[in-house]
């Protein structure tokens, strides 16, 4: 019965999403309701952008039908916040700093429903933590995931891709500990993120805008805290920090990276840019953007089998082996694109000497 449901959830999660952001293409067409391209975006013609709210809708209609899990209405709350200022910002931009209140009050009804960082689980000898800290701990987390998979959302499919990733892996680990309700909902995401993905791969039809992109982010962080803390109370699961860092961790170092790139030049952390990994790869090494994202997903497939094997390694360890990677990663990505473009200079330098003088004739 519980594979059944799961099924199920996963179905209809798919089919609601495919169906929805099939028609909101059209609508968005016939209403005109654009994302406009500009000199720091890829597309060049005007596409529309709230494919998040077929994400939303699929995701919450199986998981209702099929999940049972108690706490579902706070989780619609927050989820529900997140996607109307994920709308409204689709459609008129706002302040990023509103934006994060907004991210911070759903992450505070979601503390108040039981979803909270308890304790720091072992790591450093320390075990539980004040309810003040654990408070803040978990606001903090969660607004940094809900903008991570914000901002990893910058080419066609990556931030659905990742999302999609990290629902399987949770819905796999949820089952394998016997965690049906919590199984059932992470597929329902994975469906859901699957059926919009259809639209939005290279050359996207529609994006997910903010609305799909901090909802999915907010969800994992939540699948995130409940995989912690059930794995943390004797559920099963033995390395869950080093797994949960596995899974978000592309999307978070890269929050990281840029944010502390912004703002070591003093500028805002929350100012657009060009300068992540997804960026390097498109504009420095001359990647396409299906290689990119097929490379990212590999790479963060890789860190999650590494999680789930050695099981003897510690937290601190596996996120020194994790980052290291990563920088090597990055270091081979631009040594790529500096090659290339040594190679396009000398081809056009080649070209033009063998280039015949233009010479004047007679009249």
């Amino acid at each position: 019965m519980v594979l059944l449901y799961t099924l199920l959830s996963f179905a209809t999660a798919l089919a609601v999403a495919y169906v929805g952001t099939s028609a909101i293409i059209k609508i968005a067409h016939h209403r005109q309701v654009y994302d406009q391209p500009d000199i720091r975006k890829l597309h060049t013609h005007p596409t529309p952008s709230l494919g998040g709210i077929a994400i939303f809708a699929g995701f919450w209609i199986a998981a209702s039908l099929f999940s049972g899990l108690g706490a579902i209405n706070y989780l619609i709350a927050a989820t529900l916040l997140i996607a109307m200022i994920g709308i409204v910002d689709d459609i008129l931009p706002i302040r990023a700093s509103r934006k994060l209140l907004i991210q911070l009050t759903a992450a505070g009804i979601l503390f108040y429903a039981g979803f909270s960082i308890e304790g720091f689980y072992g790591f450093m000898g320390l075990e539980h933590i004040h309810p003040v800290l654990s408070f803040g701990m978990t606001l903090l987390f969660l607004a940094a995931l809900t903008n991570a998979y914000n901002l990893i959302d910058g080419i066609d499919g990556l931030a659905g891709s990742f999302g999609t990733l990290g629902a399987l892996a949770f819905g796999i680990l949820f089952a394998i500990m016997g965690e049906s309700a919590w199984s059932i909902l992470s597929f329902a995401l994975a469906g859901a993120i699957i059926g919009f993905l259809k639209f939005n791969f290279y050359k996207a039809k529609i994006f997910m805008g903010d609305t799909g992109s901090t909802l999915i982010g907010l969800i994992i962080g939540v699948l995130c805290i409940q995989f912690l803390n059930m794995s943390y109370y004797g559920a099963g699961a033995t390395q869950a920090p080093l797994i949960i860092a596995a899974i978000i961790f592309i999307p978070v170092i890269d929050l990281v990276r840029v944010f502390i790139t912004r703002m070591s030049k003093g500028n805002s952390p929350f100012q657009p840019d060009r300068k992540h990994i997804h960026h390097i790869m498109l504009d420095t090494a001359k990647m396409s953007t299906p290689l990119i994202c097929v490379t990212l997903i590999t790479f963060n497939i890789c860190l999650i089998l590494f999680a789930a094997n050695y099981t003897s390694i510690s937290l601190l360890m596996g996120l020194l082996v994790f980052t290291c990677t990563m920088m090597i990663f990055i270091l081979l990505v631009k040594n790529i694109g500096k090659k290339e473009a040594e190679k396009r200079k000398h081809t056009t330098h080649h070209t033009l000497i063998q280039m015949p003088p233009h010479r004047k004739t007679s009249a």
